[in-house]
């Protein structure tokens, strides 16, 4: 069940369990997340590890986050759970949030203050094509002079057809980064043709004055020379 998941039951008695559980369920049945958040409580007052996980790692917070349950999550915050805990993937509950193209939850955990690093929400709403939480993301700031991770979401969103959001991720990298030459060195026909097709210059040169032809050249890439 979802609530063993969520709380190891060491403390409380088997009894009292059965009916904490019925209730998590009717509430989660009917979205009632009131009801929810009043289990939860009735259970940290028998001092249940709120940052318990299951089997594969996942927090309270990270099924919630999941789920799409943003006034859970926020409960969640405010009762000591980690927004830095990982599971097994090393997949925060930021994570979980922008792969499902959560906006309130990803909105709830940053603003909650609960996470320093959004590098793999990021990489997982660009791959997912989650144009809304990318944004969010984005301006969160810091991360336009992460060039590598920029680079690597926008290469994920090229990878799954999610144009408008490699628009975006486009858009935020410098000029002078010219991702254009990083598809080209990592063999990227793909990549290079959209790049191209969003309008990438095909003359401009990196800081060691290769163009992506010169890499394609060097690398006698076919693929890419005829792109």
């Amino acid at each position: 069940m979802l609530l063993h998941a969520l709380f190891a039951p060491r403390r409380v008695s088997s009894s009292h369990w059965h009916r904490l559980e019925k209730g998590w369920e009717a509430a989660a049945f009917h979205g009632n997340v009131a009801r929810l958040m009043s289990v939860v409580e009735r259970l940290l007052q028998h001092h249940t590890n709120i940052n318990a996980v299951d089997r594969e790692g996942h927090t309270s917070l990270m099924l919630a986050a999941r789920e799409g349950r943003a006034d859970l999550v926020r409960f969640l915050l405010a009762h000591g759970a980690d927004g830095e805990a990982t599971d097994v993937n090393g997949h925060t509950a930021l994570c979980h949030a922008a792969k499902q193209g959560c906006v309130s939850v990803v909105l709830a955990l940053l603003r909650g203050k609960a996470v320093t690093t959004v590098d793999c929400a990021l990489l997982s709403a660009a791959g997912c094509g989650h144009q809304p939480v990318v944004s969010i993301l984005l301006q969160r700031g810091g991360l336009q002079t992460s060039f590598p991770l920029l680079i690597n979401a926008l290469m994920l969103a090229i990878k799954g057809s999610h144009i408008d959001t490699a628009k975006e991720l486009l858009a935020t990298i410098p000029a002078t980064q010219v991702p254009l030459v990083v598809a080209a060195k990592r063999g990227l026909a793909d990549a290079v043709a959209v790049l191209l097709g969003l309008g990438a210059s095909p003359d401009a040169t990196d800081a060691n004055g290769r163009t992506a032809l010169s890499v394609a050249a060097a690398h006698r890439d076919e693929r890419m020379m005829c792109a």
